[in-house]
């Protein structure tokens, strides 16, 4: 297959990476689309809207490459509306679109406001491909074509060998890759700050807080509370962060979507999660109920085990008593960081999840009876 890939800026982006090599090395010709890069093209353009540049340059570069797919992170942002969708279809019937969603419960957040323009586009789409079930059940009751796959990672980014060369600044607990996330623009049951001041309030202090902007009033974890810059990372590359995470006791992830009339986050975990298992390093993670969500692969039921791969905790106090508890059980902490390093080599690596879950998917669409 032809497809024309819609990243965000690079390809260090970590998912990105993951599905351009997955679909490269299975033998498909992919071009990249870079749309947040494409859309700064105007930025200093107070006449021109970015979405719709970015929707010209999309029809200009299909009319060139005449791909068989558009696959793209958050497509929806590649139309300005519903028509320009039909406009794409008129004009290239034998192109089909495929969102790849790793935000789409955050998308259908937008339901209870009733702003749902994101989710009538997505049910326009050939297809799409979601981290989360009730997404995938949500898009299908809606009318879209949906289907699920696990949150995965790079193993030539995550799986460090010990013969890397590892920063000197290393810690006990690590809160990784973008945790400082305000909880009003990414709903969550736990407030990110307020954890990183419990875990300091208990004495858990060999801690660091990895992302956000070098600037103090721009940085969610300072914003918060000026008190945490001394433990605060800033715009600290994916490549550091890992090899930090691996010489971590504990990583700590937040990723659960707040339950709501609209959607529940089952079945959904940030990449995060999957990361943090390759490097060996036990991950304490929130959203246990959406972990247990099993998902199927040629047959065989497959679910990450809260304590088994990584352990789960329910609310702050939990994940401090938590933290405390396993940074003294040595043993029982690196046995759980091994088992989870295992599962996510077998079940949660571009090499697993592109050939036997999104390939599939995409060669369906092709095949009488396809969308």
């Amino acid at each position: 297959m032809k497809i024309l890939f819609g990243i965000y800026y690079t390809m260090a982006d970590r998912a990105s990476a993951g599905v351009y090599e997955g679909l490269r090395r299975a033998g498909h010709d992919v071009t990249v689309f870079p749309r947040l890069a494409i859309q700064d093209e105007v930025r200093e353009d107070e006449d021109a809207e970015p979405s719709r540049h970015v929707f010209e340059t999309l029809r200009r570069k299909v009319a060139m490459l005449q791909p068989d797919i558009v696959l793209g992170w958050s497509l929806p942002t590649f139309f300005p509306s519903v028509a320009e969708i039909e406009q794409f279809r008129d004009e290239f019937p034998n192109t089909k679109l495929v969102e790849l969603s790793q935000y789409h419960p955050f998308v259908l957040w937008q339901a209870l406001s009733g702003a749902i323009e994101d989710v009538e586009k997505g049910a326009e789409f050939d297809l799409i491909l979601c981290q989360c079930h009730a997404s995938v059940d949500y898009m299908q009751d809606y009318g879209g074509n949906a289907v699920y796959f696990p949150s995965f990672a790079t193993p030539r980014i995550c799986d460090v060998p010990d013969t890397a060369d590892f920063p000197r600044l290393a810690c006990d607990v690590l809160l990784p890759w973008a945790t400082m996330y305000d909880p009003v623009s990414h709903p969550t049951h736990m407030d990110r700050t307020k954890l990183a001041l419990a875990l300091l309030d208990a004495g858990i202090t060999n801690i660091r807080l990895y992302g956000g902007h070098y600037m103090p009033e721009h940085n969610g974890w300072m914003r918060a509370d000026p008190d945490l810059a001394h433990y605060v990372r800033p715009e600290a590359s994916v490549h550091e962060t890992v090899k930090v995470a691996k010489m971590a006791k504990i990583v700590i992830n937040t990723s659960a979507i707040t339950p709501n009339p609209v959607i529940s986050p089952r079945g959904y975990w940030s990449d995060r999660v999957p990361m943090t298992m390759l490097t060996g390093t036990l991950c304490l993670t929130d959203n246990g109920e959406s972990l247990a969500d099993p998902w199927t692969v040629d047959g065989e039921e497959i679910r990450i085990v809260d304590g088994e791969h990584v352990v789960a905790y329910a609310d702050i106090p939990d994940a401090v008593e938590k933290c405390r508890q396993y940074l003294q059980a040595e043993e029982a902490r690196e046995k759980i960081g091994a088992a989870g390093r295992e599962f996510a080599r077998a079940h949660l690596t571009e090499d697993e999840v592109i050939p036997k879950i999104i390939i599939p998917a995409l060669e369906a669409l092709f095949t009488e009876g396809g969308a």
